[in-house]
C-alpha cells in the first residue's frame, strides 16, 4: 500500500509540524506569564510605564521646538490655532454665578420663564 506523501507549504515545512512548534512555544510564554507572581507583574507594569513616560517626553521636547518653528515660519496667531474664543459666544449670564448660555439649544433654568434681556451680555 503506498503512503500519500505529506502536504509541504509555501515555506517548505510540513503543516503540521510548524502548528504543533507554534502551540508548544504559545504554552511555554504562558507558562512563564503564569509563573510570576503578582508582585512582579506589578514591577514590570510601574518599569514599562515610567519607560512610557520617559519615551513620551523625549519625543514632546521635538515636537514642541517643531511646532513653535512652524508657528513662527507661518505667523499663526492663536485665534487661527485654537480657534475664536469661547467667551465670544456668550450671549447671556447669570449675574450671581457667572453661568453662561449662547442662546441655542434648551435654556438653562436660571433663565428659563424670565426676561432674558437681563441677563443679556453685550
Amino acid at each position: 500500500m503506498a503512503q500519500t506523501p505529506r502536504k509541504i507549504s509555501f515555506f517548505g515545512y510540513r503543516a503540521g509540524k510548524v502548528r504543533n512548534t507554534l502551540t508548544e512555544n504559545s504554552r511555554k510564554n504562558r507558562f512563564q506569564l503564569m509563573a510570576k507572581d503578582y508582585r512582579q507583574v506589578k514591577a514590570r507594569i510601574r518599569t514599562l510605564e515610567a519607560e512610557a513616560e520617559r519615551l513620551r517626553r523625549q519625543e514632546l521636547r521635538g515636537l514642541l521646538v517643531e511646532m513653535r518653528r512652524k508657528i513662527r515660519e507661518y505667523d499663526i496667531l492663536p485665534e487661527q490655532l485654537f480657534g475664536p474664543d469661547l467667551s465670544d459666544f456668550v450671549r447671556y449670564r447669570h449675574p450671581e454665578t457667572g453661568q453662561t448660555w449662547n442662546g441655542k439649544g434648551r435654556p438653562p433654568n436660571w433663565i428659563r420663564g424670565k426676561n432674558r434681556e437681563l441677563f443679556y451680555v453685550e
